[in-house]
């Protein structure tokens, strides 16, 4: 590891996910570019994920809270975290193994304060890191913490999710940042490998669809309102491209 990378907080959230969490934790401890630390909020699981986190190991830190929601759990884990960079992971996904390598790398310009890639969708059945990684479908650049990889800095300034929603909470936080025009890199690479099963959050199409309205609304009322200065809401700032 690079003595001048900063430090990296990967930050597991989680609700019963006691069927996944150790893909997940094993496929950060994967990473050619490992972080720094490993914490998981577990939001109020009534199953086993305690006990299974438990028993892999005492590298990672285990904090459980009253079920609160995922934007809770992510606020959380912000304010665990204690790398300079902050990397998300949800329960139920699981990263390639060059994914910190390919993300942390264009870091090293200052100006740069988050990096996003793509995500690559697997079905449930398909399951082990190297057929998740080489099965499925590429898709859009997302705006998901599970793509990207942030400066812990930037929550000070632009604020943590809005626990007052359910859908929609990670697009509503990248567009604070886009209304702030925060530098954004976006790259080619598959930097996230998304676990389709029957109790994924995006499967609810009509509650998805009312969280991107109120995001989008909320978004155009705040620059109504002159508290922003964004003079366009392009969905992303592409600052420059890395080829594979």
């Amino acid at each position: 590891m690079a003595c001048d990378r900063p430090s990296v907080s990967a930050v597991i959230t989680a609700h019963n996910s006691a069927l996944y969490i150790a893909d997940a934790v094993a496929s950060i401890r994967a990473q050619r570019s490992p972080p720094d630390e490993i914490v998981i909020i577990d939001d109020g699981s009534t199953d086993s994920t305690g006990t299974i986190v438990g028993a892999l190991g005492t590298d990672i830190r285990y904090v459980w809270q009253a079920n609160r929601g995922e934007a809770s759990a992510r606020n959380r884990g912000i304010a665990a975290a204690q790398g300079d960079i902050v990397a998300f992971l949800d329960a139920d996904d699981a990263w390639p193994s060059d994914r910190l390598e390919r993300l942390l790398q264009p870091l090293t310009d200052k100006h740069v304060e988050i990096v996003c890639g793509r995500a690559r969708a697997f079905s449930e059945s398909s399951w082990t890191a190297a057929a998740a990684a080489a099965a499925g479908h590429p898709e859009g650049f997302m705006m998901s913490f599970g793509c990207a990889v942030i400066r812990r800095a930037l929550f000070d300034r632009i604020g943590g999710v809005d626990e007052t929603m359910r859908h929609g909470v990670d697009l509503d936080w990248f567009l604070r940042c886009r209304e702030r025009a925060v530098p954004i890199l976006v790259i080619e690479d598959i930097v996230l490998l998304y676990r389709r099963h029957d109790h994924n959050m995006t499967r609810d199409i009509d509650a998805g669809r009312d969280g991107l309205m109120r995001t989008v609304k909320q978004s155009l009322d705040r620059r109504r309102r002159g508290q922003q200065t964004a003079q366009s809401l392009p969905l992303w700032e592409t600052l420059g491209r890395q080829d594979r």
